[in-house]
């Protein structure tokens, strides 16, 4: 085999090696044309809160966070990871895999339980309560988590419940900590995409203002167009005598 070539893929190997993974204490930089020091930040959001919609977006202008690789929800880098104090309020059907027993009481105990620098930035995505229950529903029945409609509409209370535990959380975070955490509108970010990378730099995020315009991202794979949807908005709705 060519000299040559094995030491430009071994070069070529190692950028990409050190930008996916990266130490979390060392991670400063990102290349984006050419490098530049950033400030290191963290996403989050219950599955099927848009996460991977704002992950794609914000890495399409530059901004990448050290969190962007999938784990386990049990993993405390996961973006899924449930720190609220309350652990029973994690869903019984997906335990085996969110489950566990930090308890963290401020913000620097959460970045070093999940190994994030001390000065990590937390960008939480939220949708609105009735849109994620619908979303989850479907989720869990196409999953496998319920049989049908009638079963994932028994559960509803629990996935509230884990809903409400999990972003009071973030938002008590947020409130304490307004310079480091900020809780994002799922729905304000894909109508107002540019006011709401406005509101990052305030966490002292900078993104590349000259690629804004061609951002066209409004799908990902999770999430296909023509995914059956058996439990709408309306429906959860009705079922927990709510409206939109």
């Amino acid at each position: 085999m060519n000299t040559l070539y094995v030491r430009q893929t071994a070069q070529s190997l190692v950028c990409r090696v050190r930008w996916v993974v990266g130490s979390a204490d060392s991670y400063r930089t990102q290349t984006i044309g050419s490098v530049r020091r950033v400030t290191p930040w963290a996403h989050h959001g219950l599955q099927r809160s848009g996460t991977n919609l704002t992950n794609l977006r914000l890495q399409s202008v530059g901004l990448r966070p050290i969190n962007a690789i999938d784990l386990r929800g049990d993993n405390p880098r996961s973006k899924h990871f449930r720190w609220q104090t309350d652990k029973s309020s994690i869903p019984p059907f997906i335990r085996d895999t969110y489950a566990n027993t930090i308890v963290v009481n401020n913000l620097l105990e959460l970045n070093r339980s999940a190994r994030f620098p001390d000065n990590c930035r937390h960008v939480v995505v939220k949708k609105l309560e009735l849109d994620w229950l619908s979303s989850i529903s479907n989720w869990g029945i196409s999953c496998g988590w319920f049989d049908d409609v009638s079963e994932a509409l028994k559960q509803l209370p629990l996935l509230q419940r884990d809903y409400e535990q999990y972003y009071e959380f973030w938002e008590e975070l947020a409130t304490s900590n307004p310079e480091r955490v900020i809780v994002l509108s799922f729905e304000s970010f894909l109508s107002e995409f540019e006011n709401s990378l406005k509101k990052l730099v305030g966490l002292d995020l900078s993104y590349d203002e000259t690629v804004l315009a061609e951002v066209e991202i409004e799908r990902v794979p999770q999430s296909p167009e023509l995914r059956k949807k058996y439990v709408t908005a309306e429906i959860v709705g009705r079922a927990l005598g709510k409206t939109s």
